[in-house]
């Protein structure tokens, strides 16, 4: 059983990995926008959280494994956070009646959280499970897939139109590649690393085809018709599960939620008093001490997500220059355009999205990107420091 001890802390931040120091393999996560708060929160002991292991042969946890809420007058806030999934920190905070409250909405979360994490594995099998992993090893052949799995594929190739193809989940085999090699650096002290061999970047390339995904939703099955094929969901995945505990939760009746899942920022509802959540958007390339804090924006929001990618997130070096996790589709490479993107929008899984899609375009071609995506807009800070606000940016947080 977990145990949660109550104390005091001034601000709460979901801070960014460093350039630099943050790239330790242990922790360096995707983690750019932060909350300023003053709450009393809660912690689970580290010592004694266990990994929950999920398989078909046991119930996803439906939304009736969670009880209803009935808030009452005087709410505390409480905070949990884990490790161990999607390879980042997960932090949840909500407003409740009580810790016994708590705990229910922790372990509800919890599993779901862990069969997300296991489904989503493009790197290891688990028993008696089905995951994108098999997807990618089943040479051609159908596979049963998870339900929830299914409707993922199917937003995932909805999104490749609808941003251009700048979000791709079928290059999978060119993002192993730079993994690999950032694998390697990491295992140094300097990040050192080299390039992946340009020849088998293109090779790959080639067959990073959308259309070699197929989907069979009646029968909750899909395959890849292309052997050099993979797909990775890493450029929306943690959204669209945040977004779906989000809708979960107001099935529920929770209106004091904060979520944060490496950097992915859900809000429902606002805080009991009325406020809104205070959310920044960090700046990162300006000259600062290690220790100071800055912000591009302090934002006030309720019912929407902030979510942030950056080229300082997961890269290593190859002589003097970086080479971040945000892959530009065309050429294979590390998109060059900006230091970081940050997306606000009602729906977690645009944002996730929208963050890596308009990294990789013009100003221009991202306005006329965001057109597909109604409530949602962006915040680009460039290579020479600039701040550049979408059209939109200051009326939808008005």
């Amino acid at each position: 059983k977990h145990l949660i001890s109550l104390f005091l802390i001034l601000i709460l931040i979901a801070t960014s990995c460093q350039s630099g120091a943050s790239n330790d393999p242990d922790t360096n996560q995707s983690q750019t926008t932060q909350s300023v708060e003053t709450v009393i929160h809660s912690e689970l002991d580290p010592d004694i959280q266990e990994q929950i292991f999920l398989t078909q042969d046991q119930p996803m946890p439906s939304d009736e494994d969670l009880p209803r809420i009935e808030y009452g007058e005087n709410l505390e806030a409480y905070e949990v956070t884990w490790y161990e999934y999607f390879d980042t920190v997960s932090t949840v905070m909500a407003f409740v009646n009580d810790q016994a409250e708590f705990e229910s909405l922790v372990n509800y979360l919890e599993q779901r959280l862990a069969k997300w994490h296991q489904i989503l594995n493009n790197f290891e099998a688990y028993e008696n499970i089905t995951n994108i992993y098999n997807l990618n090893e089943t040479n051609g052949e159908w596979v049963k897939l998870d339900s929830e799995l299914i409707e993922l594929l199917i937003f995932s190739k909805d999104m490749y139109e609808k941003t251009n193809g700048q979000v791709n989940i079928a290059i999978g085999a060119v993002t192993d590649l730079w993994h690999l090699e950032r694998e390697k650096a990491l295992e140094n002290s300097y990040f050192q690393g080299e390039l992946p061999d340009q020849d088998k970047l293109e090779e790959l390339g080639k067959h990073a085809e959308i259309e070699n995904l197929e989907i069979d939703k009646e029968q909750q099955r899909a395959r890849i018709t292309n052997p050099n094929t993979k797909i990775d969901l890493g450029a929306v995945a943690k959204g669209y599960v945040s977004q779906v505990l989000k809708e979960e939760l107001i099935k529920k009746g929770y209106s004091h939620v904060l979520m944060n899942f490496g950097g992915n920022i859900v809000t429902i509802g606002e805080k009991p008093d009325g406020e809104a959540w205070r959310l920044g958007i960090r700046q990162i390339n300006i000259d600062s001490t290690e220790n100071e804090i800055q912000f591009a924006e302090i934002l006030e929001i309720n019912n929407l997500s902030l979510i942030t990618s950056g080229d300082y997130e997961r890269y290593y070096n190859v002589g003097e220059n970086s080479y971040h996790h945000i892959l530009d589709p065309e050429t294979l490479f590390p998109s060059t355009l900006y230091t970081q993107v940050s997306i606000v929008s009602e729906n977690a899984a645009w944002g996730d999205t929208l963050s890596t899609a308009l990294f990789n375009v013009s100003i221009e071609e991202g306005e006329e990107i965001l057109k597909n995506f109604p409530n949602t807009s962006a915040y680009w800070i460039t290579k020479d420091n600039q701040n550049i606000k979408s059209s939109n940016f200051d009326s939808l947080l008005n």
